[in-house]
């Protein structure tokens, strides 16, 4: 490459365009994620809690 050439950056604008949007995909992708993940545990735990299920446990009947 001579010195009078002028550097263009062509591919590599785009492959980084496409990079930055591939990461910020995957970041937006993780953070729902954990924020579904939440929501069960608070949802499954709210719901163990519930006074229907402890005395349909206490009314269960032997298994053996």
């Amino acid at each position: 490459m001579a010195t009078s050439d002028t550097f263009t950056t062509g591919d590599y604008a785009r492959l980084l365009t496409v990079a930055q949007i591939a990461c910020w995909t995957a970041c937006l992708l993780f953070l729902l994620q954990v924020a579904v993940g939440i929501l069960r545990f608070y949802r499954n735990r709210r719901l163990r809690q519930s006074p229907s299920d402890r005395e349909r446990i206490g009314q269960s009947g032997p298994t053996a």
